[in-house]
């Protein structure tokens, strides 16, 4: 009897499973251009990891917080982004994609 119930709740369950997982995303991706927050950016590379990570602040305190915060990694000032465009920076005047 036991066995019975344990085959019928697998049933059941792979019943359920099968009908989700052919669900996917409906219709056609974006074709807008990723944009950055206004705000400051700083580029964080970890010494575990070769690829960068950059972190956004709303304000100039908590950018010099995050950077020192982040001393011991190897992190560096990228700008500031207002409007879709570098402000200050080595990317200065160019928009942001």
């Amino acid at each position: 009897m036991l066995f019975a119930n344990l085959r019928y709740t697998y049933k059941v369950f792979h019943i359920i499973i099968c009908k989700f997982a052919h669900m996917k995303k409906r219709g056609r991706p974006s074709n807008a251009p990723r944009r950055l927050k206004d705000g400051y950016y700083i580029s964080i590379t970890l010494n575990s990891t070769g690829k960068p990570i950059r972190i956004m602040s709303d304000t100039l305190a908590q950018m010099k917080a995050s950077l020192e915060k982040y001393k011991n990694q190897n992190s560096k000032y990228l700008g500031r982004v207002k409007d879709h465009f570098w402000i200050e920076g080595e990317n200065k005047g160019k928009p942001t994609i």
